[in-house]
């Protein structure tokens, strides 16, 4: 698909909605890193995807629902899988075999950018992705984590920038697609 065709897709958003939004997505981002340890993960993976579906209410006329969904589950498998890996290899310690489920969560919060704020972002180069990821994707961490008290390898922020840059234009590149599928003749 060509830049043009993508763009054009695409609902736009005034300025004040996009920035209303982002408000929003990082007061729940801090409510959650706040409140996500202490709260029962069932519980915190039901208000994430309630969020992302009142979320999809914004982006249906983007993505199909059933395309929609594919990526949720995307974000959450794969951020649970990124931060097991990273116990396995010893760049961070949980205090637990396996990550906490809220840090899940905020993977799946993630989604909620895509479709108006990360618009423009479908069609950037991939090193320009690449390069956004690995910054935004370690300050995702660091914020993240830094309330908490984790032991962090010396090295686990420059793996988890490495990490972003290539799940950024991955996510973004995946999330086109599914835009995409959406929109092909036939396909409801």
């Amino acid at each position: 698909m060509d830049r043009k065709a993508t763009l054009s897709s695409l609902p736009k958003r005034p300025w004040p909605f996009l920035v209303g939004k982002i408000i929003v997505m990082q007061i729940l981002f801090n409510l959650m890193v706040k409140h996500g340890p202490a709260m029962d993960p069932i519980v915190m993976t039901a208000i994430s995807v309630g969020i992302l579906l009142i979320n999809y209410v914004v982006v249906r006329r983007l993505i199909q629902f059933k395309y929609y969904l594919a990526v949720m589950l995307l974000f959450y498998v794969s951020g649970f899988i990124q931060d097991s890996i990273l116990i396995y290899f010893g760049k961070i310690d949980f205090g637990t075999k396996w990550p906490p489920l809220y840090i899940s969560c905020l993977w799946l919060l993630f989604l909620g950018y895509y479709g108006d704020v990360f618009r423009k972002m479908l069609d950037f180069p991939i090193w320009i992705s690449a390069m956004l990821g690995a910054t935004g994707g370690t300050l995702a961490y660091y914020r993240g984590l830094d309330t908490q008290v984790y032991i962090m390898a010396p090295d686990f922020y420059p793996i988890v920038a490495i990490i972003w840059a290539a799940y950024m234009p991955f996510s973004l590149r995946l999330f086109r697609h599914f835009i995409i599928l959406s929109h092909k003749p036939g396909n409801a």
